[in-house]
């Protein structure tokens, strides 16, 4: 009875184990998740000022344009 008792304290502490190491990778995949979130906000806020900037240069182009034009004619 003995040896059945000693074997199935093994499994728990293996399965105790394996919990752990699963916990932990958890844990580590979070943090990569977290930096990657914050990573892409970052990119999609610098792509938005980007457009915005694209978008302003372009007015902007057009204005001077038919303010040239105007006054050229």
């Amino acid at each position: 009875m003995s040896s059945s008792n000693d074997d199935i304290f093994l499994g728990i502490g293996i399965l105790e184990a394996k919990i752990d190491t699963l916990i932990t990778a958890q844990g580590r995949l979070e943090s990569e998740l977290k930096d990657l979130t914050r990573r892409v906000g970052s990119l999609e806020r610098d792509r938005a000022k980007l457009y915005g900037a694209a978008a302003a240069f372009g007015i902007l182009s057009g204005l001077f344009g038919w303010l040239v034009s105007s006054i050229a004619k």
